[in-house]
């Protein structure tokens, strides 16, 4: 291995290792309570040389949704591009992002803080751009497999899939922040699946063609 080659790998290692040091303390502390001396310590380097591999906390903030995004974005795909019932495709890019986030809840949970006013008002563009890209990934997922339901006739002309996209995915990201408690005392773990599919069964009754509501929208 040259010496090149090896200082290469050396960097990218201490980069990893920064961004895992950040994961960790995001989820234990939030993001606006951890600082860059902090991150500093967990990997016992100095704070000069995290500047060196990251301009910001935002920056650090960004690589780890990054990871984030790139880890459930192909579950989603498979999910959206089954040969399920359309019902059951519903179901599954829900349970897809409820599922990735139960695996890494410290990555949920930085993407959730990002979603209140006064953090979204301290992060760079680039950060908002690729968390609000994540967003809408996981709304565009569904949105196109509900607007499949409505050409089929199967759901009401007058549903807005966006719309609806967003209430699923609220209604998912409720339910999986209850999952992820420390103490849970609403739900659990071993309950989530049951309770979001029954749940989302009542969102899609709502959907179908004939449902109350449908003649007020022509």
């Amino acid at each position: 291995m040259s010496t090149v080659s090896r200082r290469e790998k050396e960097k990218q290692q201490r980069r990893n290792d920064i961004i895992e040091a950040a994961e960790e303390l995001f989820d234990a502390k939030g993001f606006e309570s951890t600082t860059i001396e902090e991150i500093a310590r967990k990997t016992e380097l100095s704070k000069g040389t995290i500047y060196l591999y990251f301009q910001s906390k935002d920056e650090l903030l960004l690589e780890v949704c990054a990871k984030g995004i790139m880890g459930f974005r192909q579950d989603l795909e498979a999910a959206a591009n089954s040969k399920r019932s359309i019902d059951n495709k519903i179901k599954a890019v829900c349970a897809a992002y409820i599922d990735y986030f139960i695996k890494v809840p410290h990555i949920f949970r930085v993407l959730h803080d990002t979603l209140t006013e006064r953090l979204r008002n301290n992060l760079s563009g680039e950060t908002m751009s690729l968390i609000n890209w994540t967003i809408v990934e996981v709304l565009k997922f569904s949105s196109a497999i509900v607007q499949q339901g409505i050409d089929s006739g199967k759901f009401r002309s007058d549903i807005d899939p966006y719309s609806f996209s967003i209430a699923v995915w609220q209604m998912s990201s409720g339910l999986l922040d209850l999952a992820i408690l420390k103490d849970p005392g609403i739900i659990d773990r071993d309950s989530l699946e049951e309770i979001l599919s029954k749940s989302i069964d009542i969102m899609i009754d709502g959907l179908k063609a004939g449902a109350p509501g449908e003649s007020r929208g022509r």
